[in-house]
């Protein structure tokens, strides 16, 4: 028996997230997904007031979607570890604001460890490298919820107006030392056991 190789599992597995994209899809109706209204967003990486005691910053954050996907696809996101230890792995949040009150947060919403269980990272360093070429493929890329998920709190009756900002920032760190970094404040039921 031979092993699969590396592109036909990745093959596989994007054949099986597309499957799995659309099946959601057809469960959801359209009107629960798709936002209507004059609205916005743009994303980047946290820099609230807790950046600069974060020990693993979210420093570049690109992604792509539309507004009738049900998911973005981020398709870079870039840390860097300020810390004198190896992360092992991290929580992650999107910190919701208006853009034109960059200062007041809305809320933050949950997204756990996507695209970052069990990748360490080094002291001092910055991890993945830059994904420059937009037709090359990025190794670390993810998906999150979409704005229909992100922004649910401001819709009302399917419609939303403005523009806003969404920042994705660390809120937990697990250090390969046992210790453990964790955002103050974070929202209750958060936290990835």
């Amino acid at each position: 028996m031979t092993r699969p190789t590396p592109v036909q599992v990745f093959i596989c597995f994007s054949l099986l997230a597309l499957f799995a994209n659309r099946t959601v899809a057809q469960k959801t109706p359209i009107d629960k997904r798709v936002i209507r209204g004059n609205w916005k967003i743009t994303l980047q990486p946290y820099s609230g007031p807790e950046f600069e005691s974060m020990p693993l910053q979210v420093i570049s954050v690109r992604g792509e979607w539309s507004r009738e996907s049900s998911l973005i696809w981020i398709r870079e996101r870039r840390l860097r570890n300020r810390s004198d230890k190896r992360a092992s792995k991290a929580n992650f949040s999107a910190f919701v604001y208006r853009e034109q009150d960059p200062e007041t947060l809305l809320f933050q919403h949950f997204l756990g460890t996507v695209g970052f269980d069990r990748v360490p990272v080094l002291p001092g360093t910055e991890w993945p490298a830059p994904c420059l070429d937009p037709k090359k493929y990025c190794p670390y890329g993810h998906a999150i919820p979409g704005p229909a998920t992100l922004l649910a709190p401001l819709v009302q009756d399917g419609t939303l107006d403005g523009e806003y900002r969404i920042a994705i920032g660390v809120s937990k760190v697990w250090f390969r030392d046992g210790s453990i970094w964790e955002l103050p404040g974070i929202q209750p039921g958060a936290e990835n056991k």
